[in-house]
């Protein structure tokens, strides 16, 4: 935490995590989790007059600037080794907040205040799976595939904001965007000499993306 050099210039900040990993035989499995905050008052620029007279004041238009996020990740993971088998299933989840709201000086006195909400998540789920000695007679290979699935989005949201430093209940813009994503690969390994490996492998990615623009949606 700082207060800065300048009026209205604070900074807060505040950072959190936790992992825990455990195996038991062939089985393991780890979990980790992280939060980050901050909150950031913003002075905005002074006039030469107005270094000359006190460089650490603020401008009354920036007052009521500022810029807070919040920011979260969590991630599961859990894997299973068997003779030649070996399975890996990750699940992930993040997510992100954040409130801005800025004035920007449109001439001398002259200016805009807006406030910028923002939303973003994302949720997936990835399973990889190998097996050893899968090559031909007398080389060692590894065959390697799995799946992806996720889902990711982001909203957007600007209001007005009042002399009184209160954004408006009615939005002047919003955008949200939303995306799926699944995939499967399968890539196998050859080794046919103790310095040449041979590879070779496929991947199919398929999207399916959603915007909303006010009242409208594509797809």
């Amino acid at each position: 935490r700082t207060d800065g050099f300048r009026a209205h210039s604070a900074l807060h900040q505040g950072f959190g995590s936790v992992v825990v990993d455990r195996a038991s035989g062939s089985r393991r499995w780890s979990a980790r989790g992280s939060f980050n905050y901050s909150s950031r008052d913003e002075p905005g620029a002074l006039s030469a007059s107005q270094l000359a007279g006190d460089r650490a004041m603020v401008d009354d238009m920036f007052r009521f600037d500022r810029d807070v996020a919040r920011r979260g990740h969590a991630a599961l993971r859990y894997g299973i080794a068997k003779d030649r088998f070996t399975s890996t299933l990750l699940a992930r989840v993040t997510a992100r907040t954040g409130d801005r709201r800025r004035t920007l000086l449109l001439a001398p006195g002259v200016h805009d205040r807006a406030d910028r909400e923002i939303s973003s998540g994302s949720v997936g789920l990835s399973l990889e799976n190998s097996v050893d000695d899968t090559a031909i007679p007398g080389s060692s290979g590894r065959l390697r595939f799995g799946v992806d699935v996720s889902r990711d989005a982001i909203d957007t949201v600007y209001r007005p904001v009042s002399d009184a430093g209160a954004p408006s209940t009615d939005p002047t813009g919003a955008v949200a965007v939303h995306r799926w994503r699944l995939a499967g690969y399968a890539t196998q390994f050859v080794e046919v000499g103790p310095r040449v490996t041979l590879s070779a492998g496929v991947r199919w990615d398929g999207l399916r993306d959603q915007l909303d623009v006010g009242d409208r949606m594509v797809h």
